[in-house]
Formats: C-alpha cells, structure tokens, sequence
C-alpha cells in the first residue's frame, strides 16, 4: 500500500513538473517573439528619428522635405479622446489626412464608419482598438504607442514566468530529496547485494570443496574395491590349488615348510592359518 502511494505520489510530482515546464517553454517562446518585435520597432523608431528630414509647423505637425504630411493609418483603430472639432463628412481617408493637415491644432484624426472624419487634439494620445475605424497618427505617435503595447506584453510575460518558476521551485525541492532518498536507498541497495554476492561466492567454493572431495574418496573408495576384489580372487585361487593337491604332495609340500611330515588333521589348521594372513594383508591394504 506504502509503495503503491508513494508511486502515485512520484507520478503526480512528474506530471506537475512536466506541466511546469511546459508552460515555461511555452511563454519563453512567446516571450522571445514579442521581444524580437519590440527590439525591432525600437530599432524602426530610431532609424525614423536619424533620418527625419522634415520640419514641424507650430501646430506640431509633422511634414516631409515636400512640404506634405506624414501619417501612419491603422485598421481598426482608434486614436486620441479629445476631440478637436465637430465630425465632418468625407468621402475617405485621403479627405480626413489633408483636414488635419490644415489645421494647426490636430494631432491625429480617425476615419469612421467610411463616411466621418474626427480630428483629435491630443498630444500623447492612446492608440485602443475599434471596430470600423482608421486611426491616421503621425509616425512618433505610431512608434511610441507601439513600443508601449510591446512593452506591456513584455511585462506581463515576464511576470508568469516568475509565477511558473515560483510555482515550480517545491516541486524541483521536493524531486531533489526524493533523489536524495532515491540514492540513498540504491546505495544501501547494492551495498546489501555486493555482501550477499560474496557469501555466495563463499558457499560456491564451500560446494566445489566438498563436491571434490567426495569426488576422491569415491575414486579411492573404488580403487580399494577393486584391489580387494583382486585379492580375494587370488585368495580363492592358492586355496583351490592348496585343496586340490593329492594327500602326498600336500604332506611333502608342508613337510618342507615345517621340517617334517604333518598328520592330515593339522592341514585344516595350516589352510586356515594361510588364510587368516590372505585376509589380514587383504585389510591392512585396504586401509
């Protein structure tokens, strides 16, 4: 039951921190991306800045070596809250740039619904998005606005990457010990098996030295057998040919041996005598 929680628990932390990184991969793509464009309206802004050769009126505005107005147009937009006059009719967005290049105080203006021209007097006025409107902006109010938006994208990134990576850091610690404990237990682990592989080597040469030796006394066990098999035979055979010799020569044979003639009676004595020698040689070899 204990490993089966713990296991559940160790699926549970992989599965958090899976989530966890995730999410970090996938902010830190977006991030890197609004980066990139930030870093490059930046460098648009500049590169605007370094080479404007236009010259401002006293209303502001912003005009070209040719004398005509710059502004940029953005679909769906809506730029400023001040107005600076009453709507007036236009038939397009050509229309509504040129009044507000007549006029000294407008700042920007926005083209409306395809037929209304608002001319704005703010001086850092919002860019906010609009359905059927057309903000016409001079190019700082389009590059500044647009390096705030990037900004604040960035700014919000940044703060869930340091919720995820502060979301993630008791999950990291607690995986960390879990290692720990993880690495502790298979050290203790392969200290246990390294102690149990000797003890078995131990009892394998323990095994190879009894079976050895069984195996030489089973060898000698056989060899004597065998010589006493042999002995025994020969044993069977002198007495055979001792009992098989007629009266005369048995008394002549023993008669030699003794010295003198042995009566009939005593050859049972001689024959045994000859026999318990076979049998004690036959022992004392054996042994």
């Amino acid at each position: 039951m204990s490993n089966t929680t713990n296991n559940e628990n160790h699926n549970q932390n992989l599965n958090n921190t899976g989530s966890v990184i995730l999410n970090l991969e996938n902010i830190s793509t977006e991030y890197n991306n609004v980066l990139t464009q930030y870093n490059q309206a930046r460098s648009n802004y500049i590169n605007y800045l370094n080479t404007m050769t236009e010259t401002q009126d006293a209303s502001g505005n912003t005009e070209d070596a040719s004398g005509n107005s710059q502004y940029f147009v953005l679909k769906n937009t809506f730029y400023g809250q001040n107005y600076l006059v009453n709507p007036t009719k236009t038939n397009n967005i050509a229309g509504c740039k040129n009044k507000c290049s007549a006029n000294s105080s407008c700042t920007g203006a926005n083209f409306v619904n395809g037929s209304t021209c608002l001319l704005m007097k703010d001086v850092n006025g919002e860019l906010s998005p609009k359905q059927s409107s057309n903000a016409i902006v001079p190019p700082e109010v389009y590059y500044l606005n647009t390096l705030k938006k990037l900004n604040q994208q960035l700014i919000h990134l940044n703060n869930k990457l340091t919720q995820q990576i502060n979301k993630g850091e008791p999950i990291y610690d607690k995986q960390v010990q879990e290692r720990q404990k993880q690495g502790e237990v298979l050290d203790k682990n392969y200290k246990s098996l390294l102690s149990e592989r000797h003890k078995i080597e131990a009892q394998l040469q323990e095994f190879d030295d009894i079976n050895e030796a069984q195996t030489n006394s089973t060898l000698i066990v056989n060899k004597n057998y065998a010589v006493y098999k042999y002995l025994l035979f020969v044993l069977v055979i002198i007495v055979l040919i001792i009992m098989s010799l007629p009266s005369g020569v048995s008394n002549q044979f023993i008669g030699q041996m003794g010295g003198k003639i042995i009566d009939n009676d005593y050859k049972h004595i001689i024959y045994g005598f000859i026999i318990f020698i076979v049998v004690l040689v036959i022992i004392i070899y054996v042994k």
